[in-house]
């Protein structure tokens, strides 16, 4: 289990990080979204708990699936418009779907991981997984929110910003998460 959680946090790391060269990602989300979802497949048929842990890495799991061709479309989108990305009401529901789906799979995973700590006793770890999730889904929905105001986007750029940066810390908060859960799974229980 611990090796799960860890490449869990490896698929976060390469989904929320971008590294662009002439408008390419290095660190491909596709990958990272493929990684999430074997990591929480696996995940959920060593689940030893109750269904509704398991359902939830499941739903986790079928939302990262979901995910994939948007990442796909976003690769496209910087194929054929390069940097600058159009600024068009497809384009803005698509992200939308995108930030929704993320929600949603921050959302399932990181419940899951909070009701597996608490009933592995981990109350530390359950405490800290509640905050980060209202943290990140606050954030990710406050982003979802904003986002029909795209259109315009000058108005509005320095609000993006500040949230972009505070659901980027939030992302890097629940990845550290999963590499603290394999931490504490990892050792002999005492």
């Amino acid at each position: 289990m611990p090796g799960l959680f860890r490449t869990l946090s490896w698929g976060i790391l390469l989904v929320i990080l971008d590294i662009r060269i002439f408008g390419f990602d290095l660190l491909p989300d596709p990958a990272g979204f493929i990684m999430i979802f074997n990591a929480l497949v696996k995940l959920s048929r060593q689940i030893g708990f109750s269904s509704e842990v398991r359902k939830l890495y499941w739903w986790s799991a079928c939302t990262s699936l979901v995910l994939l061709p948007f990442s796909i479309a976003e690769f496209f989108r910087v194929l054929f418009y390069g940097e600058h990305r159009p600024v068009s009401v497809g384009w803005l529901v698509v992200d939308g779907l995108t930030l929704l789906l993320m929600l949603a799979l921050i959302y399932f995973f990181v419940t899951a991981m909070q009701l597996q700590a608490a009933r592995d006793s981990y109350s530390d770890l359950a405490d800290t997984a509640r905050f980060r999730k209202w943290f990140a889904c606050s954030l990710m929905l406050l982003m979802l929110l904003i986002t029909p105001f795209g259109l315009n986007e000058a108005e509005i750029a320095g609000l993006q910003i500040v949230i972009s940066i505070l659901a980027f810390a939030s992302q890097i908060l629940i990845l550290l998460l999963c590499r603290r859960a394999a931490n504490l799974y990892e050792r002999p229980r005492e």
